[in-house]
């Protein structure tokens, strides 16, 4: 037994040493593997840690004293110490007492635990589970610094001018380009030739040239043959005068992908600043150009930004394509390197050539470099020398080291803070003065990790005489304004440890229990809310969720009991240690209950407790409403009175009871009445020829006259009988018919398609399906206005009187259009289309003007659909033929698709009022200019 807590002790003391005196990671390693593997150890050790907490002073000088004779000559430098840091590395990811599984794929296996803690930011963890952790972000950062590619620069900035000089040969000629031809000697002609639509170039008294899709230089052959048989004797030049614009694609990993317009002289590196260069996974190196569909180029920016070779930067000619596939192989380089980036490699390429590519390391680097790569989940560090010839995988990262020796001016850092390193300072140098340097240089945020205690500091310093350790400590914010009476000044050599609040405070939590999935400890957060604690816990389908318990601790250790809804979990927050227990519903009979409703936030049952007033009751339905009337509420009481339960209504004065906090019972019900006549403001929008278009307040009773008048009334140019009226339960109600009518649509397909085709009929169930299907989609596109047909009057003192002046609702609109001049005709006509309104023209002429009708019209289904919304069918009578409607200006004539040439249909009926539909919403569309 005694063996045992010599080996407790001594691993308390590790733990000790490892955040105070900076104890090594490969002891502390060895530390966490032991615990894992011995759970009697661990037990122990959380009893044997709560007494060295209550007893700690006497027991730290004897920790003190045996560690300091076993480590005390261990330099812990991370410049010095190879080994442990890449130790460290190894095992950045033993974090508590479980190492990840993972399946044959390489991906972590997930437990409900270790899911849940990587996946929630609530996962509450004690102290000593963060002993790795730390150590973990800390690597973590080193290893993640921000790097940008190599030659991602290259496309910032660009003048955009594109110059026509110097047009290469293969050039081939298009309509549009232009050539200069000189003629010097006995005869001289100067001037420059467009090509034109034919292809040729007129030259005079040579005669057309055809010249159209020839490269520049055979052209120039040809021209220049012509010109020397006629120009005998003379010096002929003739070149590119200028070039027609061309377009070429960019597509593929570009940050603007799309069609680019350019010239004869441009190349890939010009088409690919057009489209703001290649973005973050794109090639760099492996750029494609595809001509007629084959690859004739491929450009290698590195070799243009490293040695100024441009071969695949080659001309483009109109209709190429410029693909950027993804990069394949994309490496980082770190550390003491002239150039640290994200470089791209080749498949061939390896450590060499990365490091001749980047312009290799600075005179005072390691000669080898750390490798760092991921495979298969599994994290691994090894060393290679900078000139080996070794391939590297996608996604590794290389850090270039730097040779440093222990002068007599460094310190280390520790603890929560980003740079776990050594760093030098000045003869003068304070904990304050060092931190304030780093953060001027640095920021805040790239300095110290989150939840760093501010308020404290520890420097460890060894006497150089007696070669003892001491302790000094301070505050560090105050140390970092200038107090010079909590600050340290520093020494060659000391160590300074910086600790995370959770090593210094206790860790804020809260706790939920009951009917929930995952009941315990939760990290709590400043501003989290019951619905937070609700989600990360998660309900069950037993969970009562309409009488959540929240019990909260007050500042004089009192307990505050609150029950809250689902509902309104999203607006409680809750305070560091509340208890949230969620029951179960089929113990809700057990509660007692009492009810508020009316004018406050949150009206419902909440669970009644003893000594329960009338103030309590409205905090917990969230306080008042605005419009809640101040003055009186009622109050309904319940009594037993001869095995019969009464109740008794009370109108209590609501200052009184406010001011007295009116006791209440349970299973009370209290009604807070509504000030009234308090409603939200109904409104009615008016649009078009009105004098001021806009949103209206209504009054109660304020009929449509009125609110067209105190929107300055009508325009000179107000089309009143077109004028549109919507209403918002008018269009519920159409769209459910219209919805239902659908519905029975969609019956009938299903049943017809079912059918065989009967013989002797003139159109098969296939061609029949088509149409209504066609008839369906249109339908499915249409939405009903939700019209109230009104007659409109210019004269709105005639207009006030008469009654289509309706009673305004709220959400009416009123569409007004501009005065029309036309008739439209839609449906089986040959051209659906709007004519110019002509007075005491027929219907039938208005049809003819459209094509006349198709053979599929219905000639006895026609109807008019005024502009003012009523519609009127035309009327066949017996010997007399067609009724003739009258055709008013604004009015839409629908033709519709005759049905019954169909036999067996039975459903005809339907179809037409479909399409009766969806003709009336067009109309009314039309006739507002929406159509």
């Amino acid at each position: 037994m005694k063996k045992i807590f010599t080996r407790l002790a001594f691993m308390i003391g590790l733990f000790g040493a490892y955040y105070l005196f900076g104890a090594t990671t490969a002891e502390t390693t060895a530390l966490i593997t032991q615990l894992k593997n011995d759970k009697s150890l661990q037990d122990k050790l959380k009893t044997e840690m709560q007494k060295t907490t209550a007893n700690s002073n006497s027991k730290d000088k004897t920790l003190d004293k045996n560690l300091n004779t076993t480590k005390e000559d261990m330099k812990l430098t991370l410049v010095n110490d190879n080994n442990n840091s890449k130790q460290s590395d190894l095992n950045a990811t033993d974090v508590n007492s479980s190492k990840p599984k993972f399946d044959e794929n390489g991906k972590e296996i997930y437990t409900l635990d270790n899911y849940y803690k990587n996946f929630t930011p609530f996962f509450y963890e004690d102290q000593i589970s963060l002993v790795g952790e730390i150590e973990k972000r800390q690597v973590s950062n080193k290893e993640n610094t921000i790097l940008e590619r190599f030659g991602a620069k290259f496309f910032n900035n660009t003048s955009g001018d594109l110059m026509t000089t110097g047009v290469p040969d293969d050039y081939i000629l298009s309509t549009g380009d232009s050539l200069k031809i000189a003629v010097y000697g006995l005869s001289e002609y100067e001037g420059e030739l467009e090509i034109n639509k034919d292809g040729k170039v007129i030259i005079p008294q040579v005669g057309a040239i055809t010249v159209r899709g020839l490269k520049y230089k055979v052209a120039r052959s040809v021209i220049y043959n012509k010109l020397k048989a006629t120009y005998p004797n003379t010096t002929i030049n003739v070149t590119i005068g200028t070039t027609s614009p061309f377009s070429v694609s960019v597509v593929g990993e570009v940050k603007k992908p799309g069609l680019y317009t350019l010239n004869a002289l441009s190349k890939v590196k010009d088409a690919l600043f057009l489209a703001n260069g290649i973005s973050d996974i794109g090639t760099l190196r492996n750029i494609e150009i595809k001509r007629n569909g084959k690859v004739v180029a491929v450009f290698d920016l590195y070799e243009l930004l490293k040695g100024g070779k441009d071969n695949g930067d080659v001309y483009l000619y109109p209709g190429d394509v410029v693909f950027v596939p993804a990069a394949k192989k994309t490496v980082y380089l770190d550390g003491n390197v002239k150039a640290p980036a994200i470089y791209e490699l080749q498949n061939n390429e390896t450590l060499k050539d990365l490091m001749e590519i980047s312009g290799g390391s600075n005179s005072d680097s390691t000669t080898t470099v750390k490798i760092f790569r991921s495979e298969n989940g599994v994290r691994t560090l090894f060393e290679a020398k900078q000139n080996e010839k070794i391939a590297l995988h996608d996604g590794d990262k290389i850090v270039v080291g730097k040779i440093s020796d222990v002068t007599d001016n460094q310190v280390v850092l520790y603890g929560n803070i980003y740079k776990n390193d050594s760093i030098s300072i000045s003869k003068n140098d304070t904990v304050g003065s060092l931190f304030k340097r780093l953060i001027s240089f640095y920021g805040t945020e790239k300095v110290f990790m989150s939840n760093t205690d501010m308020n404290y500091f520890v420097v460890k310093r060894v006497d150089k005489d007696t070669l003892e350790p001491k302790i000094l400590s301070g505050d560090l914010l105050s140390a970092i304004n200038g107090d010079k009476a909590s600050d340290v000044k520093l020494q060659s050599e000391d160590k300074i440890f910086i600790f995370n609040q959770s090593m210094t405070q206790d860790i804020k939590y809260i706790t939920v229990n009951g009917e929930v999935l995952r009941g315990g400890k939760f990290k709590y957060f400043n501003g989290m809310k019951l619905i937070d604690a609700l989600m990360v816990a998660g309900t069950k389908k037993e969970s009562d969720l309409n009488k959540i318990k929240v019990m909260s601790l007050k500042s004089d250790h009192s307990y505050d009991i609150r029950y809250y809804d689902f509902k309104s979990a999203n607006n409680v927050e809750l305070n560091p240690y509340d208890d949230i227990n969620v029951t179960n519903f089929n113990n809700s009979e057990a509660f007692e209950q009492i009810t508020i409703k009316g004018s406050v936030l949150n009206e419902g049952t909440y669970i009644y407790s003893k000594g329960l007033t009338i103030n309590d009751l409205i905090n917990l339905a969230g306080g008042l409403r605005q419009n809640a009337n101040r003055e009186h509420f009622e109050l309904v009481s319940y009594s037993i009175e001869n095995g019969v339960r009464k109740h008794n209504i009370q109108i209590v004065s609501f200052a009184d009871a406010t001011k007295n906090n009116l006791p209440l019972k349970a299973f009370d019900e209290v009604m807070i009445r509504q000030i009234s006549q308090w409603d939200e403001a109904k409104t009615i929008t008016l649009k078009g020829e009105v004098a001021y278009p806009g949103i209206y307040t209504i009054m109660p009773g304020e009929k449509l006259s009125s609110v067209i008048k105190r929107a300055g009334g009508l325009t000179p140019t107000a089309f009143v009988q077109g004028a549109v009226f919507t209403r918002v339960d008018i269009q519920k109600l159409q769209q459910d018919a219209f919805k239902k009518q659908l519905d029975d649509l969609e019956s009938s397909m299903l049943y017809l398609s079912s059918q065989p085709d009967e013989a002797g009929k003139t159109g098969g169930s296939a061609e029949m399906l088509q149409i209504l299907d066609s008839i369906r989609k249109r339908a499915a596109e249409t939405t009903m206005l939700g019209r109230l047909s009104i007659k409109l009057s210019a004269n709105l003192d005639a207009f006030e009187k008469s009654e289509y002046n309706v009673v305004l609702k709220a959400g009416d609109t009123l569409v007004i259009p501009e005065m029309e001049q036309s008739v439209a005709i839609m449906g089986e006509v040959m051209n659906t289309t709007a004519v110019t309104y002509i007075e005491n023209n027929t219907l039938w002429d208005y049809i003819d003007q459209a094509g006349g009708m198709k053979e599929s019209a219905d000639d006895e289904g026609i109807f008019v659909v005024r502009a003012n919304g009523e519609s009127q069918r035309i009327k066949k009578r017996f010997l007399l033929g067609y009724s003739n409607p009258e055709i008013r200006t604004g009015d839409t004539i629908i033709v519709p698709f005759k049905m019954n040439r169909f036999s067996g249909l039975k459903f005809a009926k339907d179809i037409t009022g479909i399409i009766y539909q969806i003709a009336v919403s067009a109309a009314a569309l039309k006739t507002v200019g929406a159509l």
